[in-house]
């Protein structure tokens, strides 16, 4: 009974430190004892201007302390409001993010572990975050864990990991040394290339399987001249692999080859380009992992390299060193790939193939397909660009969808969660 009494006491006490009105003359709850009224319950006396006077039962005041403490605890926030982005002139998805480009200013979703998101955090963010300090870009390109903008005076600013040197050599995000005329730019796992005026391309970061193009395997944080390119219009970067289109529909590869991405019949690797077989009337280039694709004069693709998920999109599993075309697809407008998946825009339909583990072709499925499969529910598609494991599509609106992986909120739809289809991309923070 002494240690009830001792328990009712201490719950006393406790209510009337938190308890608004509880009576504090006297040393309110500090002369604390129980006695029994007849009725069966065990009362709780308090002082009360001298005098001792039923408080309530010990259960009852349990009741109270409990209350009181879950009304303390409870605090009440502002749910950001779920408007949709609009007004998008770009998307780019690369790693486990996503960029989306409004009037000059970038705005990044999903992974944020080397700052890449550039708010001084290094907290992922499930909704696009709007990049400081950059309101004059005209293009992004999005790496593994790095992301470059073009700027309106054809200088480059990157930011995020430059553990290899891939976003310049100066501290990251500032403006890449040496650029002041570049064109269009592409970022890979670690590296970064841009095409320049007149057509040279220049590149920086990690060099390790002759990705910079400039016939050594030294690692550079400043850019440098691809060698013997002289007439490109268009640059992808992939894992480590780098190719360029050149006028008049030709392509050239350089780096690892060791799936045949570098489209010349051969798995060995180059540190200069090399020129893909039977390419003459390319349009469009994109580079995935270890695979390379195509969009031709008349809407059809090709692709090459690793095929281990169907990337290649010619119905079956094998490696081709050279290209082999995407079964059922004409009249294609852009291409992108992705890990292990790509993706194509035909008629504001979005149609992929490859790896589905996280729902990347965005068909309701989390099964890989060796063809193309058609995105459900998009009519209205611009553009298509394809991240590590998640796919995103600009549409006519303005508005962005996304799908697939989403672990680090690379979907921008405000969660972690996954998606085997589209999926609408917020407004920023």
């Amino acid at each position: 009974m002494r240690s009830k009494r001792r328990i009712a006491c201490a719950l006393i006490v406790v209510v009337c430190l938190l308890a608004v009105g509880c009576q504090r003359g006297a040393k309110a709850g500090a002369r604390c004892r129980t006695t029994d009224f007849g009725d069966g319950g065990a009362y709780v006396l308090k002082c009360v201007k001298g005098r001792w006077q039923r408080a309530a039962t010990k259960t009852q005041v349990a009741q109270l302390l409990v209350a009181i403490i879950r009304a303390r605890a409870t605090t009440t926030t502002t749910a950001l409001p779920l408007t949709p982005i609009n007004g998008v002139s770009q998307v780019t998805a690369g790693g486990s993010q996503t960029c989306v480009l409004r009037s000059g200013t970038p705005a990044c979703a999903g992974d944020n572990s080397y700052g890449q998101l550039r708010n001084l955090t290094t907290t992922n963010s499930a909704r696009p975050a709007i990049i400081a300090g950059i309101s004059d870009a005209t293009a992004v390109s999005v790496g593994f864990a790095h992301i470059c903008a073009l700027r309106v005076g054809r200088t480059i600013s990157c930011w995020g990991d430059n553990f290899y040197g891939q976003s310049g050599s100066g501290s990251a995000g500032t403006e890449v040394v040496g650029i002041g005329d570049a064109t269009t730019i592409a970022s890979g796992y670690a590296h970064t290339c841009a095409v320049r005026s007149g057509g040279t391309v220049s590149c920086w970061g990690l060099n390790q399987y002759g990705q910079l193009g400039n016939a050594t395997t030294a690692d550079s944080a400043t850019p440098v001249p691809v060698v013997g390119l002289t007439d490109a219009t268009a640059i992808a970067a992939g894992y480590v692999h780098t190719c360029a289109l050149r006028v008049g529909g030709a392509v050239l590869c350089w780096g690892l080859n060791n799936a045949g991405q570098l489209g010349n019949a051969s798995n060995l690797n180059s540190s200069t380009p090399v020129t893909v077989d039977g390419l003459a009337n390319a349009t469009a280039i994109t580079a995935g992992y270890a695979h390379t694709c195509t969009l031709r004069v008349g809407g059809a693709i090709v692709c090459w390299g690793l095929n281990s998920f169907g990337q290649l999109g010619n119905a079956g599993p094998t490696n081709s060193t050279i290209p082999v075309p995407v079964v059922g697809i004409t009249n294609a407008t852009t291409i992108s790939a992705g890990y292990g998946h790509t993706c194509t825009v035909v008629a504001g339909a979005v149609a992929c193939w490859g790896k589905n583990t996280d729902g990347q072709l965005g068909n309701a499925s989390t099964g890989n397909s060796a063809s193309p499969v058609q995105v459900s529910g998009l009519d209205d598609a611009t553009g298509v660009t394809a991240g590590d494991n998640h796919t995103c599509t600009l549409r006519g609106s303005g508005t962005v969808a996304c799908w697939g992986a989403n672990a680090s909120g690379q979907l921008g739809n405000g969660t972690t969660a996954g998606s085997n289809t589209p999926a609408q991309v917020l407004s920023p923070v």
